[in-house]
């Protein structure tokens, strides 16, 4: 927090600040995530959907039932002149079966054997594509019952943890009081409360970004699949007229052909080549029904994930403006209690923190103030969280500061031993093993010297390390 990077997004920014203050939610998150990955593919969508409707005027043509009739249509002119043509060959008297004749039948067949391969081979793309696309959907509801398991683990240690043991479990004697609270009743060895539950939120986000990485290549794949089916109701209709042309050819004992078999075949050829623009036309028609489908399905997929996310981000910031409330009341405090050096400090009456732009302020963002009173506004501001996360349970803050220098940007000595009686001050109010604050000072208070609070030697340029540390 306050720690600006570059290309942080200011989601992330807020995101982390809403994580520390305790009112992070997962859900909220996920939804937020997922809504911006949905418009992005609504709109890849609706551009899809704007290209093939610039291609096809007729809007029948965008409907593959329209289209398949007139493929029949046009199939059944082609039996018909099939028909037709058998019966005239059948009425020459001369009779001729042609070494183009086989070699004809044997091209087709070819084609016919290439055709098959071709639909055999989508076929089982489209097989081990399903199957891909089962197993992630079975990946994923796998991974979210983790991620369930370990948020019910999570809960029921903090319930188990709080159950006292108060007879040995082998011989069933009473078990004495530790002297340290936070040791074990059985063994006396320390315990650390926290490592269970920082291990699961480990395994809890490791989990969810598998999930949203699954998710996104379940997306790819459906797509793959849409194209690929498209693709192989077309391959089936070429494939059933190259047979088409196979079965003719084994009938096809050509006589001498007169003028209105040679404009039969002239016939033929033209519808086959409608059919051909046909099946293109079916392709395109099948793709926009399966877009308009999606489109459809992503738009109501966002109203649900705007409902959603308006809902849990109204209960987030019920719970985000108690907890500013309570950091603001000890920044308050901070500013009201500094030395008169600055008015707008002494008079304030709200403090602000904008995470998403990592800056603290009073009323206006843009107000000036000297540079000692920046970094008191700053230094207020960091301690105002420290402060708050040690009376509020909710808060995730880790309950320890660290700062290197409280003398920075020329404050004066007397306003920065003031600030460091307040913030002391303050801490003690809470239990000492509660928290951990650590400062380094130049300008230390005559008060607190050898006093409880300090540790290592003096800094100078002779002895210029810190020692007992620890």
């Amino acid at each position: 927090m306050f720690l600006y990077e570059q290309f942080d997004t200011t989601l992330t920014r807020e995101t982390v600040a809403d994580l520390l203050l305790g009112v992070y939610n997962q859900d909220l998150y996920g939804a937020k995530t997922r809504k911006v990955e949905a418009d992005k593919e609504y709109d890849d969508v609706k551009r899809e959907i704007k290209v093939i409707r610039q291609f096809i005027h007729n809007e029948l043509n965008l409907f593959p039932v329209h289209i398949l009739q007139q493929i029949t249509s046009k199939e059944a002119e082609i039996f018909n002149i099939e028909e037709q043509l058998i019966l005239l060959r059948e009425k020459n008297k001369l009779v001729k079966y042609t070494a183009n004749t086989r070699l004809e039948f044997e091209r087709l067949t070819q084609e016919s054997i290439v055709q098959r391969s071709v639909v055999s081979e989508l076929d089982s793309k489209i097989a081990f594509l399903k199957y891909e696309i089962d197993d992630s959907r079975y990946f994923i509801d796998t991974l979210e019952a983790k991620i369930k398991a370990v948020r019910n683990s999570m809960l029921t240690r903090e319930f188990l943890g709080e159950f006292p043991l108060d007879y040995c479990p082998e011989c069933l004697s009473d078990l004495k009081k530790p002297e340290v609270e936070s040791a074990c009743k059985l063994c006396k060895q320390p315990i650390d409360q926290s490592f269970g539950i920082t291990q699961a939120r480990k395994i809890e986000q490791e989990l969810s970004f598998q999930i949203r990485e699954s998710k996104v290549l379940m997306v790819k794949r459906n797509r793959e699949l849409i194209e690929l089916t498209s693709r192989m109701d077309s391959e089936k209709i070429k494939l059933k007229q190259i047979q088409t042309k196979v079965n003719a050819s084994l009938k096809d004992v050509k006589s001498i052909r007169d003028e209105k078999i040679d404009k039969l075949y002239v016939d033929k050829g033209f519808v086959e080549g409608e059919i051909l623009q046909l099946r293109t036309l079916l392709e395109n028609a099948e793709l926009y029904q399966k877009l308009i489908k999606k489109r459809d399905d992503l738009d109501q997929e966002l109203s649900y994930l705007k409902a959603a996310i308006d809902k849990m981000q109204s209960d987030q910031e019920k719970l985000k403006a108690s907890i500013n409330k309570a950091v603001e009341t000890k920044g308050l405090y901070l500013l009201n209690n500094d030395l008169e050096r600055q008015e707008d400090f002494k008079a304030a009456k709200q403090f602000n923190i904008d995470y998403r732009n990592n800056i603290a302020f009073i009323a206006d963002k843009d107000a000036k103030y000297s540079a000692s009173s920046n970094f008191y506004l700053k230094t207020a501001a960091r301690f105002a969280l420290f402060l708050a996360s040690l009376s509020i349970d909710k808060m995730r803050y880790p309950r320890f500061i660290l700062c290197d220098n409280m003398e920075d940007k020329g404050i004066e000595p007397l306003r920065a031993h003031n600030f460091q009686k307040i913030i002391i001050s303050e801490a003690s109010k809470s239990d000492k093993n509660s928290y951990q604050l650590i400062y380094t000072t130049s300008l230390l208070p005559a008060e607190l010297k050898g006093s409880e609070y300090i540790v290592g030697d003096y800094y100078t340029k002779q002895n210029p390390s810190l020692k007992n540390v620890g």
